[in-house]
């Protein structure tokens, strides 16, 4: 059976995306995560939004409190933190001389790669 040039061109195009991997592909895969270390519920993920190309977010649920964590990069440095107590916004400042927040968001990798491991995930 001949093959049409549409049908040979359609094979190239999928036999390269096959070796490259489509564009948009996750950079940081290996910290995806949604579920429960200890009593927080801490869902990772990467995103497309806020006019960004892409950023990683991890998002941390303690009962009625929330801390999101954003990296604009993703470069694993913390750009924004975001703090609900019970239900009300609060803004972090970033720049602690001490680098607590970095030290959370890094803290949270660790936790994330730790769990998958035990997890098997």
């Amino acid at each position: 059976m001949k093959k049409t040039n549409l049908q040979i061109f359609g094979g190239l195009i999928a036999l390269m995306l096959g070796i490259t991997g489509c564009p948009g592909n996750d950079v940081l895969p290996k910290y995806h995560f949604n579920g429960n270390i200890g009593e927080r519920h801490i869902y990772c993920t990467e995103k497309k939004a806020y006019g960004k190309e892409r950023f990683l977010m991890i998002e941390v649920k303690d009962q009625n409190d929330k801390i999101i964590y954003i990296d604009y990069g993703p470069d694993l440095i913390l750009d924004e933190k975001i703090t609900y107590l019970n239900g009300k916004e609060i803004k972090d400042s970033l720049n602690d001389s001490s680098g607590t927040n970095q030290q959370e968001f890094d803290n949270l990798f660790d936790e994330i790669v730790n769990a998958k491991t035990l997890r098997k995930i």
